[in-house]
């Protein structure tokens, strides 16, 4: 959708909603763990020609919690009406 439909459909029959994101903070720090973790595992893949099964599996458990953290985050997440 163009950015000028959007307005235009908001300002004519649109909600404005403001949303408490206070308790982001902790999920925005646990991607850049995740992200920090991934990076290190590329780089060492790319210096050895090899990655480590246990490497694959601590990201996936990782990149797991983080799922289970976002969904219950969005089932909460609280919004007022403007």
């Amino acid at each position: 959708m163009k950015t000028a439909t959007f307005i235009r459909a908001m300002s004519l029959d649109g909600s404005i909603y403001v949303y408490d994101m206070k308790e982001l903070a902790p999920l925005l720090n646990g991607m850049r763990i995740i992200s920090n973790n991934i990076n290190q595992v590329a780089r060492k893949a790319n210096e050895t020609n090899n990655v480590y099964a246990a490497d694959v599996e601590k990201l996936k458990g990782d990149v797991s919690e983080l799922c289970r953290t976002v969904s219950n985050w969005l089932s909460t997440i609280t919004s007022s009406k403007l």
